[in-house]
């Protein structure tokens, strides 16, 4: 008997105000895991859904935003903790379009802060998210903005 993965993609959000600030996330009681850590916005690619599509209805589904999609400045792949899924995420910068981050009613994201890169890698946050935060801190580095 073959074991069988199931295969998805993935993409989240560095969203860069005016202020070259970071959005963050707070994980609540109703987020699978991880829960009160801090992350980047973002989530599944639906089918029939491109990375971007995914990123800006995702965001507008955590915080009630719009952003824009600027570049890809990462990729990751992780499996979940059983082994039974393999995730290929896309780490898109992000313009800030407008809108102020709220509790949204998909109640998964409890909380929202805007910080410097600095400040946001002291927080207590997702492997994930320090994995892709220190992904924009090498590509700020390379592409000097």
């Amino acid at each position: 008997m073959s074991k069988e993965i199931i295969f998805r993609i993935g993409s989240g959000a560095i969203i860069v105000n005016k202020d070259n600030q970071i959005l963050l996330g707070l994980r609540g009681p109703k987020a699978r895991d991880q829960h009160n850590k801090w992350e980047l916005l973002g989530g599944l690619v639906q089918p029939n859904e491109t990375p971007e599509e995914a990123i800006k209805r995702e965001v507008q589904e955590e915080a009630g935003i719009e952003i824009k999609p600027i570049d890809i400045i990462g990729t990751n792949v992780r499996y979940s903790e059983d082994k039974k899924e393999e995730w290929v995420g896309l780490t898109f910068w992000c313009k800030y379009i407008s809108g102020t981050p709220i509790v949204t009613e998909f109640d998964r994201v409890i909380d929202h802060r805007w910080q410097s890169l600095e400040d946001a890698l002291k927080l207590d946050l997702t492997p994930m998210t320090k994995f892709q935060l220190e992904q924009y801190q090498a590509w700020l580095n390379r592409n000097r903005l």
